[in-house]
């Protein structure tokens, strides 16, 4: 009995799942999710962190307690205050970048000013609903390439071996291409999703445990599940492509190689004036884009891109012609 219904979708949709790339693939993103998340986790903590000084003009306003016979000034409390006339002369570290603050090094008795001790708060804890959005948007991106790299491996893979016998007779040719290409729309997408919800579902058990809840409502799991969908459809959109240069082509590498250098190429075609157009179509542009959802308030130009609604109807017109070629062309050759 078939999973879906569908008996040839059905097996190539095992078939898929049942190759080493794959099942590797998914152990090693498993993998990698926990062994980052465990980072996090060990490092979640909220302290504070005296940093020496010496200052002059300082607020009263900001002293908070005496440490050993030095006063203790709040970080914080400096920072707001920061056009008040007073400063700080920090020997530890540089706050070069921060009105008021200056760096000082060496020989304390050598700086002037009253040596004081400014504490700052190190929150790290995890914060999953301040921060999972852009964990998504980071890996939306190396899941896309590995959906590429998936895709086309499987097809690839088959030239020589099972392809030969299953596409013997011709009025067949179509329907398994067509199958193979929504099977690994299907398995990319599903691969996503197992890396996306393991990432999220750690750190929800790391915010739970050591970390910070707030924010996590019925609006934030409504984003977030939308967040999820879009890196799952822009890796559904670049499995044909994958698929139909591999198919082509007959090698993985082909087409690994292909986005990859299109990739390279879209930086310097995109700062160039005459470029810009050509990389504003590329295809590793729009999926990209679409992953990774860097547009904020449509002012975001991603290679000439501006709007999600955008990439998204680029990503559709790629894979409509990668499907559309790649099974003409399938479909005309003479499987040997």
């Amino acid at each position: 009995m078939s999973l879906i219904g569908f008996g040839l979708l059905d097996a190539e949709l095992r078939r898929f799942f049942a190759r080493r790339v794959v099942r590797g693939a998914l152990l090693a993103g498993l993998l990698i999710v926990l062994i980052v998340n465990v980072f996090q986790l060990v490092r979640s903590t909220d302290k504070s962190v005296l940093n020496s000084a010496r200052g002059t003009g300082l607020p009263a306003e900001c002293l908070k307690r005496n440490d050993g016979g030095l006063p203790v000034y709040d970080g914080s409390c400096l920072d707001r205050n920061i056009n008040n006339g007073f400063v700080v002369f920090l020997e530890e570290r540089s706050d070069n970048g921060r009105s008021g603050y200056s760096s000082g090094f060496g020989d304390p008795s050598q700086i002037q000013g009253e040596q004081v001790l400014i504490e700052r708060t190190q929150d790290t804890r995890i914060h999953i609903a301040s921060t999972f959005a852009d964990t998504i948007r980071a890996i939306g991106a190396g899941l896309v390439f590995l959906a590429i790299g998936l895709s086309s491996s499987f097809i690839a893979a088959d030239f020589g071996t099972s392809i030969g016998t299953q596409l013997m007779f011709e009025p067949r040719r179509r329907i398994v291409f067509l199958t193979k290409t929504l099977a690994v729309m299907l398995g990319c997408a599903t691969f996503v999703f197992i890396i996306i919800f393991a990432a999220g579902l750690l750190q929800l058990l790391g915010s739970l445990s050591r970390g910070i809840t707030t924010g996590l409502d019925a609006a934030w799991f409504g984003n977030r599940a939308v967040d999820l969908g879009r890196v799952m459809l822009a890796s559904a959109f670049a499995a044909p492509l994958g698929l139909a240069v591999a198919a082509i082509t007959k090698r993985t590498v082909s087409a690994v190689g292909v986005f990859f250098g299109m990739f390279i190429a879209l930086n310097f075609l995109g700062n160039t004036t005459w470029g810009k157009p050509i990389a504003k179509i590329l295809p590793i542009n729009g999926l990209v884009a679409f992953a990774m959802d860097s547009f904020e308030n449509n002012n975001s130009d991603f290679f000439g891109l501006h709007t999600l609604a955008g990439a998204a109807v680029l990503c559709v017109v790629w894979a409509a012609i990668a499907i559309v070629l790649a099974t003409t062309w399938f479909e005309s050759r003479e499987i040997r």
